[in-house]
């Protein structure tokens, strides 16, 4: 996944298409939807609807603090290829899960990359989203902070 481009929840998917659409064969496509408290939150039956038209496209369940029943529920019915976990989902739920899964952490000061190190051995973690305090608000985190983290991390 090293050129990657995730888009998420465009208002009108034919834009998400035709963007995507430009990039296959180029670089690995995503495409999120929302299953968590936002202004771009979608139900499970649209993101169904909206997913046929992603074959060669990995589709990225976003979700925070959801029931593992909403969570697999959403995995299978949606066919999405990934989770990201926005909350605070302890290391036991995230393992639970037994799909991949790729844990976002909000880096608020030094301590933060501490909780990193938590889900280093989770089998199905395929990768770390790594924001400043406050996900989405343009903020950023201090990124010499994570040299700190271990080889086996990054």
């Amino acid at each position: 996944m090293e050129n990657a481009i995730e888009i998420d929840n465009m208002p009108e998917h034919f834009f998400a298409t035709l963007f995507a659409s430009m990039f296959i064969g180029m670089i690995s496509a995503f495409v999120g939807f929302v299953f968590c408290d936002s202004k771009r939150k979608v139900t499970i039956e649209k993101a169904k609807e909206i997913s046929c038209d992603y074959k060669n496209i990995k589709k990225v369940g976003v979700f925070q603090n959801n029931s593992k029943e909403f969570i697999l529920k959403a995995y299978n019915e949606v066919g999405l290829d990934f989770v990201q976990l926005h909350g605070n989902e302890p290391v036991e739920f995230v393992e639970s899960l037994q799909i991949p899964v790729i844990k976002a952490f909000n880096l608020k000061d030094k301590d933060s990359i501490n909780k990193m190190t938590q889900y280093k051995n989770i089998n199905n973690l395929v990768g770390y989203l790594v924001d400043g305090a406050k996900g989405g608000s343009g903020e950023v985190f201090q990124w010499n902070w994570l040299k700190e983290l271990s080889d086996d991390i990054i």
